[in-house]
């Protein structure tokens, strides 16, 4: 049964919609990157998910009690499904790659985004600010 753990990325989230979507681009095959601002200290921070297999994004609504979030921890916007039901149903034990992909999730204040992938790297960007 899928469980949800929080995610460390040293990215502040005090609560699941701390955070502000900047942007989410698929710049090369095989790659992710999602820009975040942190709500408290308005710094700047790049995930970049390389190599990804699926991604799903849904409006932050349709997601908390009954969706993707039901049972998360209540602080925290970033999280990591353990033996998750969406890599199953993908093809795992079937597709030899997804036995390495994990299924992580990033709540925004919005959106929340998920994304099965091998690895997720994570950089503190020198911007600051909402503009």
């Amino acid at each position: 049964m899928q469980k949800l753990v929080p995610w460390d990325t040293g990215i502040i989230a005090d609560w699941y919609r701390a955070n502000t979507l900047v942007s989410l681009e698929v710049p090369s095959e095989g790659k992710v990157l999602i820009k975040l601002v942190e709500e408290h200290t308005e710094q700047h921070w790049e995930l970049a998910f390389h190599p990804y297999q699926a991604i799903r994004i849904t409006t932050e609504e349709c997601v908390l009690t009954v969706g993707t979030l039901s049972g998360a921890p209540q602080k925290g916007g970033f999280f990591e499904a353990l033996d998750s039901d969406w890599i199953r149903a993908l093809g795992k034990g079937k597709i030899a790659f997804l036995e390495k992909s994990r299924h992580f999730i990033i709540s925004t204040y919005d959106d929340v985004i998920e994304i099965i992938a091998w690895n997720c790297s994570v950089r503190k960007l020198e911007t600051r600010g909402y503009s």
